[in-house]
């Protein structure tokens, strides 16, 4: 069927880029009015698509297809017959190579985990302080050199996990999170459950008693892993006695930091291991995983 008649597109909405490619080119090269318009059209339904479940590889495929139709002889009659079309498809070849560049979530763990987990350490940082840091004070806590520090905040910018700048008339860096940054945070450096787990800790070394099934509901409503994962958290919390006594020879902040940072660290490749947090009280009471062998016990009242 010539391309000058009525071409079918309906097959095309989502087979591989290397099946929609040898099709760009050869739209472009008839540019005809009439399959212009609907292969754009498809050409955009697919980007929308990839944007928001494809992987980089596949995003980057998309675009060196359509970069097919607006380069070298085949580009140079589409610009010369339908200058709107060319710069259109320019526009989502570019919009589609800068996307594959800087949304590689599949790479962000390894990248975090790149210089010695030190892409992690960045993140933890700016989470910790809440606000821009200046990259000389990055350097001095991670006690990186000038050329593995500078690499590093490099790869993160690209990934959109931070972003530099410079305020107006003065010299210094400024680093802070960017959007993936934000997300990666509130995903699995400092989720809100974790936050709330916290919190309820808190309430239970100050005397509270606390309510499992609603702090289940708020676990989950936080984002914990799952359903399962809440229960599990609040009953384990609830186990542990509300009269317990202040003393001044109990660090009970350290240890409630010790605890949580068990729990968090059960987290391991998007799972939550929750029998090996029962497996840390090693036959104890719950309440026992609030001291180290360092620190004495919670003491509880008569």
């Amino acid at each position: 069927m010539s391309l000058q008649q009525h071409l079918d597109l309906s097959h095309l909405d989502t087979v591989a880029a290397d099946e929609i490619a040898p099709v760009v080119e050869r739209v472009a090269a008839e540019a005809d009015a009439d399959n212009l318009a609907r292969l754009t059209d498809l050409l955009l339904d697919r980007a929308l698509r990839l944007l928001r479940e494809g992987s980089r590889e596949e995003i980057l495929d998309e675009a060196l297809a359509i970069s097919g139709g607006v380069s070298g002889e085949t580009g140079r009659v589409l610009r010369e017959r339908s200058p709107e079309t060319f710069g259109a498809w320019a526009a989502l070849d570019d919009l589609l190579a800068e996307a594959a560049r800087r949304s590689d979530r599949a790479a962000v763990p390894s990248l975090l985990r790149s210089i010695e987990g030190h892409g992690l350490k960045v993140l933890e940082l700016l989470a910790e302080k809440g606000q821009a840091v200046p990259r000389a004070e990055i350097r001095e806590r991670l006690n990186l050199a000038e050329a593995h520090l500078s690499h590093l905040l490099r790869d993160l910018e690209e990934a959109d996990l931070i972003v530099r700048y410079r305020v107006q008339g003065k010299r210094e860096v400024l680093v802070e999170l960017g959007r993936v940054g934000r997300e990666e945070v509130e995903r699995a450096v400092l989720p809100a459950w974790l936050e709330r787990l916290a919190s309820a800790l808190t309430e239970i070394a100050a005397g509270s008693p606390v309510d499992f099934e609603t702090l289940a509901q708020e676990l989950r409503r936080a984002g914990a892993p799952s359903e399962l994962a809440a229960v599990k958290l609040a009953e384990a919390l609830a186990r542990i006695p509300s009269t317990v006594t202040k003393s001044s020879d109990y660090p009970a902040s350290a240890n409630l930091l010790q605890f949580v940072q068990k729990t968090a660290n059960l987290r391991e490749d998007g799972t939550f291991r929750f029998q090996e947090m029962l497996d840390l009280q090693d036959g104890r009471s719950p309440r026992a995983l609030f001291h180290t062998e360092d620190e004495p016990a919670i003491k509880a009242s008569a």
